[in-house]
């Protein structure tokens, strides 16, 4: 493939990608590998106080520490307007109706369900209802920031999500809240400053969320009886949501407290679940509730669910999966996969010692290649350069000419 420059011009265009382009992204892979970005946050609020003391010595300037706790009116605002655009479409229950009432009753307000049962939607509606009546709406990530944003002139409600863990008590948070349980009461007491959070079931059920006191005055189970979400609200949010197919689930409105089959699916991914069903041979309109069906037949045996997503119930069988489909239906991955399983289990060339290569990796067939290039464009184009420099194949002389042309279009595009 000629890339039509000539040796000089390829030289310095590799050059310039690779001090500008992919050794940035290089030492951010390195971090990321040191610090995993899923556990970045929990990592910093683990050692809040060593940094503030570093702070207060002047090694970390306020700059700085703006980027480690980025808790600001600019980032607040952001996080309001997505919320409002995600109420646009918010059905009014008895349960939003009821925690609505309790937090203009009460200082503080836990909301507490399983998975799936909406208590974020909830949270973040009723707060944009206070907010309406006046109250300054504050999401939370550390204790600290009630305490550093506290204004006893104020009307001030505080947010917190997935209070002490997501999915089981997490002892780390538990940790953080408990030294600021007897400030944050105190702040409570002046009537103007109020906490609404959200708290998965069974962390609130855990004896040791005891200590946390402040947080059991006053709770609102999304699945008892007066607030479990009725049959007739179960119909207007399919109808909303499913449009037309609302109909074809009426009979799973009595099966479920989470109703999961409200699945709210973009373009995007309604194109990927077409594009699978008919590289697969099926209806490209084959109904979502038809293919969740199939999903759940595999449960305990290949395939677990876990906060609603379905996941091999071990490595290998998603390994065998890969490698199998990625004989099979090739074209549809290299489409449409994550960009990670591109980049991780796709060779472009057959190694000369199969030895030294993970026996499930699949090797892409040359008349391929150019999709699978134009894939890896697409990702760059797209902002995701990491997933090109991380790529198995980077070192091929394929992909490297690949990025000088990628470089040349965006060259004659500025």
């Amino acid at each position: 493939m000629s890339s039509g420059l000539s040796q000089e011009e390829e030289n310095y265009v590799r050059i310039s990608l690779l001090l500008t382009g992919i050794s940035p992204r290089a030492a951010r892979a390195l971090f990321d590998r040191e610090f995993a970005p899923a556990c970045l946050d929990s990592s910093l609020k683990k050692e809040y106080n060593k940094l503030r003391d570093i702070q207060k010595k002047q090694i970390i300037n306020q700059s700085q520490w703006n980027l480690l706790f980025p808790r600001f009116p600019a980032q607040i605002s952001q996080d309001l307007v997505e919320w409002k655009e995600n109420d646009k479409i918010f059905i009014t229950t008895r349960a939003s109706k009821n925690v609505l009432k309790s937090i203009k009753e009460n200082s503080t307000v836990t909301i507490t369900a399983s998975a799936g049962v909406s208590k974020t939607a909830i949270l973040r509606h009723v707060a944009l209802q206070m907010s309406a009546e006046g109250y300054d709406i504050l999401p939370v990530r550390h204790p600290r920031d009630i305490i550093e944003f506290a204004n006893p002139n104020k009307k001030t409600l505080y947010v917190v999500d997935d209070l002490c863990g997501n999915y089981s008590l997490n002892q780390t948070d538990m940790k953080i809240w408990e030294p600021f349980t007897d400030q944050i009461t105190n702040i409570l007491s002046n009537k103007v400053a109020k906490i609404i959070v959200a708290c998965r079931l069974q962390v609130y059920q855990d004896e040791k969320f005891e200590s946390l006191s402040v947080f059991k005055s006053c709770v609102c189970n999304l699945l008892s009886e007066g607030m479990c979400m009725s049959k007739a609200e179960k119909k207007s949010i399919a109808e909303v949501y499913l449009k037309s197919e609302a109909p074809f689930i009426s009979e799973f409105y009595d099966l479920y407290d989470c109703f999961p089959l409200l699945w709210d699916v973009n373009e995007e991914t309604r194109a990927i679940i077409e594009n699978t069903c008919e590289a697969c041979k099926l209806d490209r309109g084959t109904s979502r509730l038809k293919l969740q069906d199939e999903l759940n037949s595999f449960i305990h045996t290949f395939l677990k669910k876990e906060q609603n997503i379905y996941r091999t119930i071990h490595d290998k069988i998603f390994d065998f999966l890969v490698n199998y489909f990625g004989q099979k239906i090739i074209v549809c991955l290299i489409k449409n996969a994550q960009s990670r399983l591109i980049r991780e289990r796709f060779l472009l060339e057959k190694p000369y010692n199969m030895n030294n290569v993970d026996q499930f990796i699949s090797i892409v067939p040359p008349k391929y290649h150019n999709m699978y290039i134009q894939r890896m464009i697409d990702e760059w184009s797209k902002g995701n350069i990491i997933e090109v420099v991380l790529n198995m194949n980077m070192r091929s002389l394929l992909l490297e000419k690949a990025a000088i042309i990628l470089s040349k279009k965006i060259s004659e595009q500025m």
